[in-house]
């Protein structure tokens, strides 16, 4: 058993972060045990959070020894960096509007919002797969070799920087920013000798950007009040604040109970097996099941673009069962491990990046469609000189 404090501090983080607010909160403190399917998440992220403790402390399969082909850092650093400029640059110049245009010109909220759509998400055609470029390139690679090249000084690095915000303030895509704003949080936070100090400085810096990106949508509080609860995917914030905590919070926790109810009720708990996925099914000559397409059009109503994600444990266990549960967890615990026993900076940094994902969204998107497959190969094939 190698069990050392790295891996002390992730076990409660876990708890902390999945197990509570999927687990207690809505089973215990919100329907006070009486609602199953409350239950039902409570009882997966009990599963979970056993297997991914057992799994992080214990080596089942010895390190793998393989030898990495050598490349130069700067030309990689260069090559991904043209990548973005050009997927950018594309969609940039052919987008319907520009969200940050439209606001400065005096777009209302729901203006703004149907900009964004129509931004990137709304794509058809050979353009839809802009959507997937940008994100292979942007959700760790960009991140990770961002972080790198600030470590290693390397004289484009700032350039990256300024270019990659530059880009998420034209699309008032507000989570764009914890992209790059977590990883350069951490990196920053491990060297820093006050950690209280520095983390509270970062919380504000991250709040002032939340609170700009906020004014520039337009988004100052609804004037009507849906009379929901808090604890509802149809509740109405009233401030900027609160909603940014309500969508970030409560949202994916109500989405993750929404679509067990979709799947357990409308499903009728027939695994689908990876269908949820339109590359497996693919591969398995099966009919592709868009869930979250579904889990949207029963939280909202009928749309053609609107997609409602969840927490990754859903995604494992309405295609998998608790097999699913079990091979999932197994897998982020094994990642987890992996980062915190490696002696680069860099991949540590992006470690709460890979949380955040798997807390919003499923695993088996994250690794194709976000590009993590791809970025672990990349890590076990290729030394950066």
């Amino acid at each position: 058993m190698k069990l050392n404090y790295s891996y002390v501090i992730y076990i409660f983080v876990y708890i902390l972060i999945f197990l509570v607010p999927y687990g207690v909160i809505p089973s215990y403190f919100i329907f006070s045990g009486d609602n199953p399917i409350a239950n039902k998440l409570f009882e997966l992220f009990i599963v979970s959070t056993i297997v991914y403790t057992i799994s992080l402390s214990f080596d089942f399969l010895p390190p793998l020894q393989i030898r990495k082909i050598s490349l130069d850092f700067d030309k990689i650093f260069l090559l991904f960096f043209s990548f973005f400029l050009l997927t950018s640059f594309v969609i940039v110049f052919t987008a319907p509007s520009i969200p940050l245009i439209d606001s400065l010109r005096g777009a209302d909220a729901f203006e703004l919002s149907e900009g964004r759509e129509a931004f990137l998400k709304a794509r058809k055609g050979v353009f839809s797969l802009l959507g997937y470029l940008i994100g292979f390139i942007n959700s760790y690679f960009l991140p990770y070799l961002i972080i790198l090249g600030l470590i290693r000084k390397n004289k484009y690095v700032y350039i990256v920087i300024a270019l990659f915000s530059f880009y998420t303030i034209l699309s008032l895509e507000k989570a764009y920013f914890l992209k790059l704003g977590i990883p350069l949080f951490f990196l920053y936070f491990y060297n820093a000798k006050n950690k209280f100090f520095f983390a509270l400085k970062g919380a504000t810096v991250l709040a002032l950007i939340f609170a700009l990106m906020f004014s520039l949508s337009r988004f100052t509080g609804s004037e009507a009040d849906s009379n929901e609860v808090f604890f509802s995917i149809l509740y109405t914030p009233q401030n900027g604040l609160e909603a940014f905590f309500w969508r970030s919070t409560i949202v994916p926790i109500v989405s993750a109970l929404d679509g067990l109810r979709v799947f357990t009720y409308t499903f009728e708990s027939g695994f689908f097996n990876g269908d949820t996925s339109s590359f497996i099914a693919y591969l398995k000559g099966s009919t592709h099941i868009n869930f979250e397409r579904y889990l949207y059009q029963f939280q909202f109503g009928g749309s053609e673009t609107g997609n409602a994600n969840q927490v990754y444990l859903v995604e494992a266990f309405i295609n998998f069962g608790y097999f699913g549960v079990a091979i999932f967890t197994i897998f982020v615990a094994k990642y987890i491990k992996t980062s915190l026993d490696s002696d680069d900076v860099a991949l540590k940094s992006i470690l709460p990046l890979f949380l955040f994902h798997i807390y919003n969204a499923g695993l088996i998107a994250i690794l194709l469609s976000n590009g993590l497959l791809f970025f672990i190969l990349f890590l076990v094939f290729v030394k950066l000189k």
